[in-house]
């Protein structure tokens, strides 16, 4: 599967851990504003309520409240989505950033056994064969 086939379906963190997926149409308007490579989108989720979402911090914040909740991108195709996360040396599980999700997933989908990823001034090759990085 080409990665043009797959599409993210961005989610928010509600109370008890818990992930809900935006509507339909946040959904596009997050998946516009990410595709254009711009980090902030302001949705309008009900009347009265604006939240502004920043896909460089991976939070929603209430513009009235100030209060954030973090968010998420999960990754692929109809009703089968997947997020990919990495566990750090204090056991801690953390999620990927957007593109990296869509980069693993990709390669994932064609059956590739590694990828070569670059955060900040370090490299990594990432195994899938066996989940080990």
């Amino acid at each position: 599967r080409r990665s043009s086939d797959l599409e993210f379906r961005w989610e928010w963190q509600g109370d008890g851990d818990v992930w809900y997926s935006y509507s339909q149409q946040l959904n596009k308007e997050i998946v516009e504003t990410f595709r254009a490579g711009k980090s902030v989108v302001t949705l309008s989720p009900t009347s009265g309520v604006k939240l502004r979402v920043d896909l460089k911090k991976m939070v929603q914040k209430n513009v009235k409240s100030g209060f954030e909740r973090p968010l998420r991108a999960a990754v692929g195709c109809q009703d089968h989505y997947f997020v990919w996360q990495w566990e750090a040396d204090d056991g801690s599980w953390n999620l990927y950033d957007p593109e990296t999700t869509l980069q693993l997933e990709t390669a994932q989908q064609a059956n590739k056994k590694s990828i070569s990823v670059t955060f900040g001034k370090s490299s990594y090759t990432l195994n899938l064969g066996d989940r080990k990085s």
